[in-house]
């Protein structure tokens, strides 16, 4: 079982959490980058994986209430059809609202609150559910962009961009990995589409906005998982500047085909 960046017993030590007592079930093993002496004196943090021991709706009942993550095995969890058809009724019907023009974040809350309220799950777990850092996140970095947008900085990194692809690529490689993707997009989306060319600009933006791997705040997924996995900040500088190099590869590769691409479009039509 893997204790998530929400659970509820980070920080707290095995012995004070008295499982075998209250759920029947028992910790026999802890995997974790820090030492470890005696599993009982042990204080749990995010990241770790427990191996536990103990009957299948004992260890689901555990999982539920201290938010843990099962590995391995078939689910600590058993089927239980009647929530499965209702999490696919609420899933099909937010899927269905969206098509009739309603906006997605109200279909799919739609969606979840019919699920809801039909017992596929508490109001209580549904809060548990929302991972809160990556609200404020999106949050923060849209009214980051906004008032860039409205102070007149748009303008001036338009100017130092002036229709250089190479430069608008680094500028929003550099934007979307510390203020974050969608701050960038709002504030380099005019600058992209007043180039000669605005699909070669738009492209060139879409790509590097997409490439928030340099650091754990640049994106909402990769904040997620780097205190759960414990992951550093170095990870993702190196395993970010690897990805980032096939991205910047491709992307221009394609610069070069769409000019191709617009002269057979204009020969032929």
């Amino acid at each position: 079982m893997l204790i998530t960046s929400s659970s509820k017993i980070i920080n707290r030590r095995i012995s004070e959490l008295q499982l075998e007592e209250r759920y029947n079930v028992s910790i026999i093993g802890v995997a974790s980058g820090r030492s470890l002496y005696r599993i009982s004196d042990y204080t749990l943090s995010s990241g770790d994986v427990l191996l536990v021991q103990g009957k299948e709706e004992d260890v689901a009942k555990l999982a539920s209430v201290y938010t843990l993550m099962p590995l391995a095995g078939k689910g600590p969890k058993p089927f239980d059809k009647r929530k499965a058809i209702m999490a696919i009724t609420g899933l099909g019907l937010a899927i269905a609202i969206s098509y009739l023009g309603i906006s997605l974040s109200i279909s799919f809350l739609t969606g979840a609150l019919i699920s809801s309220l039909s017992g596929l799950s508490t109001v209580r777990k549904l809060y548990d559910y929302i991972e809160w850092p990556a609200v404020i996140f999106i949050g923060s970095y849209l009214t980051i962009g906004e008032v860039m947008e409205s102070s007149g900085l748009t303008g001036i990194i338009g100017l130092f961009i002036h229709n250089s692809p190479i430069i608008l690529f680094l500028v929003a490689l550099i934007l979307s990995n510390t203020i974050g993707y969608v701050a960038t997009a709002i504030i380099l989306a005019p600058v992209a589409l007043s180039f000669p060319n605005p699909l070669l600009g738009a492209t060139i933006l879409s790509m590097s906005v997409s490439s928030p791997f340099l650091t754990p705040f640049a994106h909402q997924a990769n904040l997620i998982v780097y205190s759960a996995a414990g992951y550093k900040i170095r990870d993702y500088l190196i395993s970010g500047s690897i990805i980032i190099v096939v991205i910047m590869f491709i992307t221009f590769y394609y610069f070069h085909l769409i000019p191709i691409a617009q002269i057979y479009f204009n020969h032929y039509s």
